[in-house]
Order: C-alpha cells, then structure tokens, then sequence
C-alpha cells in the first residue's frame, strides 16, 4: 500500500497527534493493534505517523473495536 502511495497511520494510545489535529493524508492506512501488546515493532517501523484518542481522567482508553469505530 505504500508503494501505491498510502500513508501509514498508526493508532496507539500513547503518542501521535490527537485524532482531531491529525492531517489526514488523502491516501490514508490506519493501523490498530492488538489490545494487549499494540501494534507489532516491525509495522510500526512503516507508519509515518501516529494517532492517539484523547481520553478523560475517567478513562483512559478505549477498547480497540470501540477506537476504530
């Protein structure tokens, strides 16, 4: 997908951009990880950037069906 000219975009709930100041790229790739470990080191090698959910004091993240909906 890279080479056809996607961004990679990696979800993490620690760093990256909050999700409402990111710029998507038009071609865009969303990674999401497991819930337990995240996304694997070797695919977040190929993310351009990452994203993050900003949460409360209440919660502080989100499971992972719920984040990519």
């Amino acid at each position: 997908l890279i080479e056809a000219g996607a961004s990679v975009i990696g979800a993490d709930a620690h760093r990256g951009e909050p999700l409402h100041r990111l710029r998507w790229p038009d071609r865009t790739v969303l990674v999401l990880g497991s819930e337990r470990a995240g996304i694997a080191a070797p695919v977040q090698k190929r993310c351009a950037a990452f994203v993050h959910i900003e949460g409360s004091a209440a919660i502080e993240s989100l499971n992972v069906s719920v984040a990519a909906g």
